[in-house]
């Protein structure tokens, strides 16, 4: 798992410009006040040319010679990795937003009372926030899994393959769509999103209502709450973010 990471072009090239660094920045997004605390798993700078050929969805319009990434680095498999869901990440948030407004740690000087510790702003917009699920090299052992049905007990039709996999040694078609297919793409792994400068001034605004679910132990938010897993208006939105991609 972690030669297939190391070993792909982009990384074995890319300049570490940040490597598990902390941060810390307060928002105010109305009367009370909040202080988030974390760290930035990397930033890195990349030639376009490397990650054209591993994700020329993203970069083939991309004319800069290279490009700066924020990576978050997810043992796991992938989920959560539509161009809807990434827009509305909240640890992304709160990462892009530490990025251009927090207060960052050095290990070297003492400028900050902590021994060691040195404070710095960096006052940073990467050009690509991003994902990294390092489970997702490693292949499917088999086409063990389960079949996803609907409420009506009726299999949900495969969106992955548009002809059934041959599954098993006799080669019996796919029902439907199942928790696991071999012939989903495997690795590397990486999805992209963005957060703009317009974004990161709403972000405190935006984080508002899910720092006061958490004050009174009420995370993630629950069935008829406005919010991703149950908003009633997630297809629209889906929709304009696809609409957008596309227009890009």
């Amino acid at each position: 798992m972690f030669s297939a990471y190391a070993g792909k072009p982009f990384n074995r090239e890319a300049k570490v410009l940040a490597l598990n660094s902390p941060f810390s920045f307060e928002i105010r997004p109305a009367r009370t006040t909040y202080l988030f605390e974390g760290w930035v798993d990397q930033v890195l700078e990349i030639r376009t040319e490397s990650l054209i050929t591993e994700f020329p969805t993203y970069f083939h319009t991309v004319s800069k010679p290279t490009v700066m990434i924020h990576r978050r680095i997810k043992f796991g498999q992938r989920r959560q990795i539509s161009p809807f869901e990434l827009a509305l990440n909240i640890e992304l948030d709160v990462l892009a937003y530490a990025l251009k407004q927090g207060t960052f740690f050095h290990p070297l000087g003492d400028i900050d009372p902590r021994p060691g510790r040195m404070r710095f702003s960096w006052d940073l917009i990467p050009d690509f926030h991003a994902v990294y699920f390092l489970r997702d090299h490693i292949p499917y052992k088999d086409d063990s899994g389960t079949y996803i049905r609907d409420e009506s007990g009726n299999y949900i039709e495969c969106d992955l393959v548009a002809e059934p996999c041959l599954l098993g040694k006799k080669g019996e078609p796919c029902k439907g769509k199942r928790t696991r297919c071999t012939k989903m793409p495997r690795g590397p792994g990486m999805f992209f999103t963005e957060r703009p400068e317009d974004r990161i001034r709403s972000i405190p605004r935006e984080l508002m209502p899910v720092c006061a679910a958490i004050r009174v132990g009420h995370y993630p938010r629950q069935p008829g709450e406005l919010c991703a897993s149950y908003c009633g208006f997630r297809s629209a939105c889906e929709a304009e973010v696809g609409a957008d991609k596309e227009a890009a």
